[in-house]
């Protein structure tokens, strides 16, 4: 049984060589198609009534899963020149593909009253870069005078700041988030260091960006190991420079170009004793694994000719009819 296989292996190992390199050029090709998984899985079953009823929530109030926060703390943010910095920052970054909305202290509303058309309507607070510190004062006593957003986008105490940006959905479940929070994210650091400002993100899609990136990069780092491992160990077993030169420059073309080349090299290298007299007969037949051990013979000084005293003779070729 295992005399044959070895004996179609050995035979057959072109065939099979090819064989293999299309089976691995076929999964290389289908590799690129592998792609990360970037919305998150539910761990409950679909028929659970829990998953059901949050599921019923979403589809009324939204997801709550595509919303980014930016802190920041700035005490002296209401003087003119700081303020104005922050409203450019807003626009900026609601001009940013993927970003659908952003409350900040720049971009909140009041609920007005309309007595003509008998309801409520949202009014901005501030439509436009105010022009002087006086206009900037009225700003900031009307945000003060709504406590709604203390403590959600402000705090008064600490001269924290909040903004909020909703993201597309289905950027944040592509492989575009990476891209999407990158840009905000450049934006805001730059903003950061020209203002001297430490900036701060939350957030479930920045948590999860981190988290892939992370994963992406262990996921190289995991491949280049396990080819450096295997070129160490495949070095440790299968390298021979006094055979092979080039194997100890590279374990793998060493062990392949031997494999192909032990049939070839049968009979070139001429057994000699250890006086260095050739031995009766310099032909050497090849020996594959399974075939019976060569009786040993006698050199013409009369001493034993094996492979032992072969110099230079490759391990699986045994001299014989020496």
């Amino acid at each position: 049984m295992w005399n044959f296989l070895v004996r179609f292996i050995l035979r057959n190992r072109i065939v099979i060589l090819f064989a293999i390199a299309l089976i691995t050029a076929f999964m290389a090709y289908k590799a690129l198609d592998v792609q990360i998984q970037y919305k998150s899985q539910s761990i409950l079953p679909d028929t659970d009534t829990t998953f059901r009823v949050y599921q019923k929530f979403i589809k009324q109030f939204g997801e709550d899963g595509s919303v980014m926060f930016i802190g920041m703390v700035e005490p002296e943010l209401f003087k003119l020149e700081n303020y104005n910095s922050v409203y450019d920052l807003s626009d900026s970054l609601s001009r940013i593909k993927g970003v659908e909305g952003i409350v900040s202290v720049t971009r909140i509303f009041n609920l007005v009253k309309n007595d003509s058309l008998r309801k409520f309507v949202f009014v901005p607070i501030s439509p436009k870069k105010p022009a002087s510190q006086a206009e900037l004062d009225s700003i900031h006593q009307l945000i003060l005078s709504l406590p709604f957003y203390e403590h959600l986008l402000y705090n008064r105490a600490t001269s924290a700041y909040l903004f909020a940006l909703t993201l597309d959905k289905n950027l944040i479940h592509s492989k575009s988030r990476l891209k999407l929070v990158n840009n905000i994210k450049g934006i805001v650091d730059r903003f950061g260091k020209r203002s001297n400002i430490e900036v701060h993100y939350s957030g479930l899609p920045y948590i999860q960006t981190l988290i892939a990136k992370k994963l992406q990069d262990e996921m190289k780092l995991f491949v280049i190991l396990t080819l450096l491992i295997a070129a160490f160990f495949l070095f440790i077993f299968f390298h021979d420079c006094s055979y092979q030169h080039y194997g100890c420059v590279c374990p793998f073309t060493y062990t392949g170009a031997h494999y192909l080349q032990l049939p070839s090299t049968a009979g070139k290298q001429a057994c000699k004793t250890p006086g260095g007299q050739p031995c009766k007969k310099d032909h050497r037949q090849s020996r594959f694994l399974g075939d019976p051990l060569p009786q040993p013979d006698l050199y013409r000084d009369g001493s034993m000719c094996g492979d032992r005293d072969c110099r230079g003779q490759p391990p699986s070729y045994i001299g014989n009819n020496c």
